[in-house]
């Protein structure tokens, strides 16, 4: 029977080359040491949203994250959500295999989806969905849905060319 070396006996960096690293590093104690870039891991990641309303439009959603440059965004789409109005803005509300078109845009900062939030107000709730990009990739991301009564809402469509014009009129 193979005699095992005590903690104190067992360094991961000396030449016993009878222990394998990972039990050279386990009988140290050394075994979960958490990876050098802990807290990057830890913390925010960037993450796609889909848009389909106001902030598809690119100086739109630069003025709710407060950029500094307009941000680049993909065509997309999500299946199982629709959209109704909600006076001029678009809800989207779960529909079993419906296709949803829209725009794509990978959040950088926590605090950006905080902004976003606020702009969508209690009246809209993150949602993960699947997001298929123009590219054909797919990627796991979030999306704003509908989070009040339906009876608020009606049918139609938004129409981003008719809100722009209608900003520049204000």
């Amino acid at each position: 029977m193979e005699k095992r070396p005590s903690t104190e006996e067992a360094n991961p960096n000396d030449g016993d080359q009878n222990l394998s690293l990972i039990n050279r590093k386990f009988l140290s104690g050394r075994a979960f040491e958490p990876p050098p870039d802990r807290d990057n891991f830890l913390g925010f990641r960037p993450q796609y949203f889909f848009f389909y309303g106001s902030l598809m439009d690119a100086s739109q959603l630069r003025k709710v994250l407060q950029l500094q440059e307009t941000p680049v965004l993909q065509s997309a789409s999500i299946v199982g959500w629709d959209t109704m109005l909600w006076g001029q803005y678009p809800a989207l509300i779960f529909k079993v295999n419906n296709i949803t078109h829209g725009m794509a845009y990978e959040v950088q900062k926590n605090e950006h989806v905080e902004y976003l939030t606020r702009y969508e107000t209690e009246f809209y709730r993150v949602q993960g969905c699947m997001i298929k990009l123009a590219d054909g990739r797919e990627a796991a991301g979030k999306t704003f849905v509908w989070n009040a009564g339906k009876e608020l809402l009606r049918e139609g469509s938004f129409d981003l060319k008719n809100w722009k014009t209608e900003q520049l009129e204000k």
